[in-house]
């Protein structure tokens, strides 16, 4: 049975028969068989490289949860079509384009373990817990993916969990700055899929963090393990949750829950920083800007630790913020070298902080923790200085952990200036690491050079993993001449372990806005040839893109072509014509758009509705103007239902 109760009618011995599945057996964990089954053209190798480590993560996560694993047999299957993971009771289903071969497992192993724990972690949280409603639904996957960061802390060090923890945040960050910002426990949404967000994953899992670094290891995991304990096959809702923590604690957390799971928001932080010589005093000055006047978003109370380094010693304080704005004076022995908000990461904080040119340089090196590092490389690329841009290609060359030269590189390019795209030029030639690559090349390519084609063209000659490769791809396809056109053509029609690569040479001949290419993409939609369906798809993607720049010949064109496409037999196609039609902005493929839809289950019909009402509204401007004030109503109706379950939530609490 799936986390729902329903039964899933899966009888092996026909099924496996039918499709000729592979299967690796794995040995036991406690009696309890570990298998793994995929398509026969996939091989014992590639399915051990993938899923071999399942037996050391249950015997992991049974020891951290202090909790025997709830289900007779932890079985799992990759197969095409599956988009994603999904944490059926002992029976996790799997995409096949998560399958490692040699080279794909230079780039996507560490992924792959995140999922592979991310789906046995919702065996407890999920499955054998139950959430009693969709609102509580980051008790299963905010802690799915806590449970991600927590494995790779004790498979690979602080460092890992650390710079996981950064990835969350920033992941969150992005989506409450350019999305919408909502409670991490909500019940307003039009449809429970609209719950599975940023905020859910990414944000969930850095409030059980900051959980954690608060309440500390011993007392944080003694709570956590009473709470699987005590519900096993329950339901539960947020609050039990937090009276297990407050029962292994003994503190309340009533005001740590308000403020960062059940309101929105989080606390953006301008800092800046004097020193006083004279005196030997140093004055932090923190502001809470997400404070406005019209109080949308609240002043947060918290815990907030200033740090300074001198002499190659750290020192720390702790202060409670209260207000949106503090000065706080410290007495320090001489002028540190460099300093620090939230030395020790304890906080979901956005942080603007620039102590001096001087003081980030040495911290570059000088922070022992990888955020630190990364956070000073940051802001030394913002300033844009040839001094500063040095600095960090000096110290990218020493660094030692593949994650700070990962956001170090999308710092640099991010600047568009020379001496960024000179550093970047230069480090291309040292940096080997498949982990770092894609997102390296990513930040390469944000410059249009020529100097950057010649790089690329000579990084695909020496060989470069898949995903790399699909970078690169993309990014020649600004720099149309019929020698590029000729090798994203070939790479296009040219099938790999993954699609990957001609997904990038696809998306490469749109990039061209040339016309000559128009026909490629347009029969690389087509069945035939040996391409895959989901290389039909991107091709149909690919196609929208181009289309934009194209003449209304090309669109009508474009349009009748992915119209039909809709009713392909394939799902994949299917929607990689929806999203064709979409990137095309063809408005007059609407009706056809509505009509698939409703083919679509009703979490799909939702995001896809919000898709076509997006692409009329920029088309028709009055339309757009009545559509966001009847959106401005429903948001405050939702506010207004989020206030109520606020206050019934807090009765509900204060009775028991």
């Amino acid at each position: 049975r799936n986390r729902y109760g329903v039964l899933l009618a899966l009888p092996f011995e026909t099924k496996l028969d039918r499709l000729n599945w592979l299967l690796q057996q794995d040995g036991e964990f406690e009696g309890r068989p570990i298998e793994y089954f995929a398509a026969k053209h996939h091989t014992e190798e590639n399915l051990v490289r993938s899923f071999g480590r399942t037996g050391e993560m249950l015997a992991w996560i049974t020891e951290k949860l202090d909790q025997r694993f709830p289900y007779p047999k932890y079985f799992q299957f990759a197969l095409p079509g599956i988009g994603g993971a999904m944490e059926n009771i002992s029976l996790v289903s799997w995409d096949e384009i998560f399958i490692l071969d040699e080279t794909l497992a230079e780039e996507f192993t560490w992924l792959v373990d995140q999922v592979n724990i991310h789906e046995m972690a919702h065996s407890y949280f999920g499955d054998a817990i139950v959430c009693r409603h969709f609102t509580h639904a980051w008790l299963k996957e905010s802690w799915a993916t806590y449970m991600e960061s927590c494995w790779l802390e004790h498979r690979h060090g602080d460092d890992e969990l650390l710079y996981d923890f950064y990835r969350n945040r920033e992941s969150y960050f992005m989506e409450a700055d350019h999305n919408y910002k909502r409670p991490i426990v909500t019940n307003t949404y039009d449809t429970s899929w609209q719950m599975y967000d940023r905020h859910l994953y990414p944000g969930g899992a850095a409030r059980l963090h900051m959980l954690r670094k608060w309440l500390g290891d011993d007392v944080f995991w003694e709570g956590v393990q009473a709470y699987v304990r005590q519900n096993m096959g329950k339901t539960v809702e947020t609050s039990d949750f937090r009276h297990a923590l407050e029962d292994a604690s003994g503190r309340s957390l009533v005001q740590f829950f308000e403020q960062w799971i059940h309101s929105p928001g989080y606390p953006a932080i301008k800092a800046s920083f004097s020193w006083n010589e004279k005196q030997k005093k140093g004055t932090f000055t923190i502001e809470q800007t997400q404070v406005k006047e019209d109080g949308d978003e609240p002043t947060f109370v918290m815990e907030f630790d200033l740090g300074w380094h001198i002499d190659g010693k750290d020192h720390k304080r702790t202060f409670q913020v209260d207000q949106a704005k503090h000065h706080f004076i410290i007495d320090m022995e001489k002028k540190p070298d460099f300093v620090r908000v939230d030395p020790d990461n304890r906080l979901v904080i956005k942080l603007d902080f620039n102590p001096g040119d001087d003081m980030l340089i040495a911290q570059l090196t000088g922070a022992k923790d990888v955020i630190g590092r990364i956070l000073a490389g940051r802001e030394l690329a913002k300033t844009n200085k040839r001094a500063n841009i040095e600095a960090i290609q000096k110290a990218y060359s020493s660094e030692s952990f593949w994650g700070v030269r990962q956001a170090w590189s999308s710092a640099l390019g991010k600047c568009a200036t020379q001496p960024a795209l000179d550093a970047l030029l230069a480090l291309s030639n040292e940096e080997k690491d498949p982990l770092v690559l894609e997102s390296f090349l990513r930040a390469l390519t944000n410059y249009q050079d020529v100097a950057v084609k010649q790089r690329l063209e000579a990084l695909l000659e020496e060989g470069l993993p898949y995903r790399a490769r699909q970078v690169a791809y993309e990014a020649l396809g600004a720099y149309d001449g019929d020698d590029v056109r000729d090798l994203l053509t070939e790479a296009a029609a040219t099938p790999t372990f993954t699609e990957w690569p001609q997904r990038g040479a696809l998306f490469g001949l749109a990039q061209s806005r040339s016309e000559q290419v128009f026909e490629i993409l347009a029969d690389a939609t087509t069945p035939g040839q040996g391409r895959t369906h989901k290389v039909r798809a991107h091709a149909a993607r690919a196609l929208g893109t181009l289309t934009r720049y194209l003449d209304d010949k090309h669109s009508e064109r474009t349009r009748d072509l992915l119209v039909a496409m809709l009713r392909d037999e394939n799902a994949a196609a299917r929607t990689g014509a929806a999203d064709g039609l979409l990137a095309a902005r063809a408005t007059s493929a609407a009706g056809a758009l509505r009509a698939y839809k409703q083919t679509l289950p009703h979490q799909d019909q939702v995001g896809l509705e919000e898709r076509i009402t997006a692409m009329l509204r920029a088309k028709d401007p009055k339309l757009g103007e009545l559509e966001g004030k009847f959106d401005q109503l429903q948001k405050d109706y939702r506010s207004l239902l989020e206030k109520v379950s606020k206050l019934e939530a807090q009765a509900k609490d204060q009775d028991a």
